[in-house]
């Protein structure tokens, strides 16, 4: 037994030295390099929550708009997890939403990169939008896709 309270001993210095390391390599984060939206207040609450966690995390701005709010996104680089109807039940005006998010992406966010994750894949065809790549990604039992969109 006390061969493997050694291991263990050594296995979890190991991690502090690794660890301690990638902490001297953190960047502070540029103020307004990172915004976040949600319709939900709840999400936008946990959101700033887990936000708070990270080094400098207080710099993200995270809002209570619906895309239809926001002027737009223009030259960036936009991640997003849409709703997919799975676990709220939401799927009733589904398609309409992943037709609305097109738009929204076609007309007000030019020159941006966009990496959607679709947990409901049927949701893909309803966008509109042509894809410059997609990657299977299982997530939560899930057989998803991320969709990368390249907005001209």
């Amino acid at each position: 037994m006390k061969h493997a309270r050694f291991i263990i001993n050594v296995v979890a210095g190991e991690h502090r030295k690794i660890k301690a390391q990638s902490d001297e390599k953190i960047r502070c984060l540029p103020k307004g390099l990172i915004t976040d939206s949600d319709k939900a207040g709840l999400a936008v609450k946990a959101a700033t929550a887990n936000c708070r966690c990270l080094p400098d995390g207080g710099g993200i701005s995270i809002l209570k708009k619906n895309m239809h709010e926001l002027s737009g996104i223009e030259n960036s680089l936009i991640v997003c997890n849409p709703p997919y109807g799975i676990r709220l039940k939401e799927d009733t005006g589904l398609e309409v939403f992943y037709k609305n998010l097109g738009d929204f992406l076609k007309k007000r966010c030019k020159g941006s990169h966009v990496y959607l994750f679709f947990g409901n894949r049927d949701m893909i065809k309803k966008i509109g939008l042509k894809s410059a790549w997609k990657k299977p990604l299982h997530n939560a039992g899930l057989d998803g896709r991320v969709v990368k969109y390249e907005m001209f």
